[in-house]
């Protein structure tokens, strides 16, 4: 037996790109994961999986992320374990509802996955002592990568806002002025 077992993590979100996401951060980073796609589910699982963290998105069907979080802290067998708040909205009073609630780290999305590690792993820090670097050479983001993959996972927006920095400035207010008025920038 290993006298040292992987800490196990449990997710709680309804989207499975983003089960599948965490699964493949947390399983590379040295966890047992389990997973589940909403609140009640969490509830169950929190309860006989036993898990050293629990990952809650705020909006799922049925019970929600910050209701499962509340049921958890009110419970003596989960209110001790930490929980992350995932939210695709990073609305200030979302986070506060969070934090009130218990919540040992809010996340809007989208993150990065190495971040979440290394913060993750400072939340378990003194149960699991790890070397707080962020060397996850299976989870690199870096250039290299970026470059391999710039046009697979690139957002839309991103993808013009890096191109509109690339146009010399009177091409950017020749497409401004094609532009409806509303939705122009003031005048400088």
């Amino acid at each position: 037996m290993n006298p040292n077992p992987a800490p196990k993590v449990l997710i709680a979100d309804d989207e499975i790109y983003m089960v599948r996401l965490l699964e493949m951060t947390f399983k590379k980073g040295g966890f047992e994961v389990v997973s589940c796609r909403d609140g009640n589910e969490a509830l169950a699982l929190a309860a006989t999986a036993q898990p050293q963290l629990i990952v809650l998105d705020v909006i799922m069907p049925g019970l929600d992320g910050l209701g499962a979080l509340r049921q958890l802290k009110e419970n003596p067998a989960t209110k001790k374990i930490p929980v992350v708040v995932l939210s695709a909205k990073g609305h200030a009073l979302t986070k506060v509802e969070a934090e009130l609630a218990g919540a040992a780290m809010f996340l809007t999305k989208p993150f990065s996955p190495n971040q979440l590690l290394v913060e993750v792993k400072k939340i378990l820090a003194p149960e699991n002592p790890w070397p707080a670097t962020a060397d996850f050479p299976c989870l690199d983001f870096g250039p290299a990568s970026a470059k391999k993959h710039q046009n697979s996972c690139r957002p839309p927006l991103s993808s013009a806002r890096s191109s509109a920095r690339r146009l010399p400035s009177s091409a950017c207010r020749l497409m401004a002025s094609n532009l409806p008025k509303f939705l122009r920038w003031p005048a400088r």
